[in-house]
């Protein structure tokens, strides 16, 4: 449905903003 997608976007998004503070290093790594 379209609130699920809604809430994987929002999900998504957040890990990306959180993952956009910390280094990239440790992003990739994070991956």
């Amino acid at each position: 449905s379209a609130v699920e997608e809604d809430e994987k976007s929002r999900k998504k998004r957040e890990k990306m903003e959180k993952r956009a503070s910390r280094p990239k290093l440790v992003r990739t790594r994070y991956r």
